[in-house]
């Protein structure tokens, strides 16, 4: 009888103990999102903060984790990984490698879920498209802009120019009177690359330089623009047009020069545009080599968005996703003075930002920085023989020699 009590005793303490433990509720485990910054430019960096602080602001449960490239770490190693990130903010030339070595999602359904390609102007797609897949979307678009002070170029007995062949003969005379232009872009772009972009990127096929990405030799050589594009650079220098003290590097005083009317001309990337006085500012809109085709004028993306293949935090990725690129906040940034990649957001910018959206607008992709479309070590080859040739170092076999060295 002893026995039988107490067996009921244990199994009535049995069925509450397991009672009271199925009513407790495990602890909700914490989100997180990581983000990782391949990022080296503080335009680019500053706009991710903003992003980023933005989102915390609106959602203070999730934790926010950063890691970045710029501590040593190795991009590919890192993301191989599977632990580094979720999120991955880099250049076009990376997203390029990455999405090749399948350590970034196909991002087609972030892309029909947001849409994408409708919503966003084309440029910021086609920083994000390997192939016929969408890997990435572009941040934000900068657009390299030739300003000059119209008052400061009548002091010189020069017009304004309306053309880009206006522009030609405008260098022609400052290089005759020993007078610089400088160059304020972006920290990843060389002046000598950047002012050859407008050139470049009409001359050059964009495709064909993605398709031979990390290709032989061979298939490099088989990009015949590339040479024209060193012989035209070469026929602005044997014609009195360019030459090796053309251009230098800018920064931000130079604005101030450029406002006061110090200097005449200054190339520039739309970041600035809130910064000038526009009453004696002019800026070039007509960048038509011919009269036959349409012009491609150069715009730079140097922060792609890309999930990685391993992301763990899909719910989270998705959602900081739908944010930064939400009506919300894309308006934020147009608050803020800065061009969205968002058509809406833009639908009333006045000034200089009007003419800057109206170029992104017209833009395809042909409108890519063209050293975007290369492997870093080759594009500094391309950057090597720009320079050499404004320094009338001219052999003719410039594309040649720039795969021999940089593949």
């Amino acid at each position: 009888m002893k026995h039988r009590k107490l067996l009921v005793y244990l199994l009535i303490s049995l069925i509450i103990f397991n009672t009271c433990a199925c009513s407790k509720k495990a602890p909700e485990k914490e989100k997180q999102l990581n983000l990782y910054l391949d990022v080296k430019d503080k335009y680019s960096m500053n706009l991710i903060k903003f992003f980023i602080d933005e989102y915390k602001k609106d959602n203070p449960k999730i934790k926010v984790n950063l890691s970045n490239a710029l501590g040593g770490g190795n991009l590919l190693e890192d993301i191989s990984k599977g632990t580094e990130a979720d999120i991955i903010f880099t250049s076009r030339n990376s997203l390029i490698e990455l999405s090749q070595k399948g350590l970034i999602s196909d991002m087609g359904s972030y892309y029909e879920k947001n849409k994408f390609s409708d919503k966003y102007f084309k440029i910021m797609t086609e920083y994000g498209r390997v192939g016929d897949k969408y890997f990435g979307i572009g941040l934000v678009p900068y657009t390299v802009e030739i300003l000059y002070n119209t008052a400061a170029l009548r002091n010189l007995s020069l017009n304004p120019p309306n053309n880009i062949m206006d522009v030609k003969a405008v260098l022609a005379k400052l290089k005759a009177s020993s007078i610089r232009v400088p160059l304020i872009l972006t920290e990843d772009i060389d002046r000598y690359g950047g002012a050859a972009s407008i050139l470049a990127n009409n001359i050059i096929n964009s495709q064909k330089l993605e398709n031979s990405y990390g290709s032989s030799k061979d298939n490099y050589k088989e990009v015949k623009e590339m040479q024209t594009f060193f012989n035209s650079i070469n026929t602005l220098v044997k014609s009195g047009i360019v030459d090796k003290n053309t251009f230098e590097l800018g920064d931000e005083t130079s604005i101030n020069s450029l406002n006061k009317g110090n200097i005449p001309m200054l190339i520039t990337i739309s970041y600035y545009n809130n910064r000038f006085e526009t009453a004696n500012i002019g800026l070039l809109e007509d960048y038509s080599f011919s009269n036959n085709l349409k012009p491609n004028i150069p715009i730079i993306v140097n922060s792609v968005l890309s999930v990685a293949t391993n992301s763990k935090n899909g719910e989270e990725t998705a959602d900081f996703i739908k944010t930064v690129f939400g009506d919300d906040m894309q308006k934020r940034l147009v608050q803020k003075g800065f061009i969205s990649g968002d058509k809406k957001a833009n639908e009333n910018a006045i000034g200089l930002n009007k003419s800057s959206v109206n170029q992104i607008s017209n833009s395809n992709e042909n409108s890519i920085l063209f050293l975007y479309n290369m492997p870093y070590r080759l594009s500094n080859e391309v950057v090597v023989r720009i320079n050499n040739i404004l320094m009338g170092k001219y052999t003719g076999k410039e594309w040649q020699e720039a795969v021999e060295s940089g593949q």
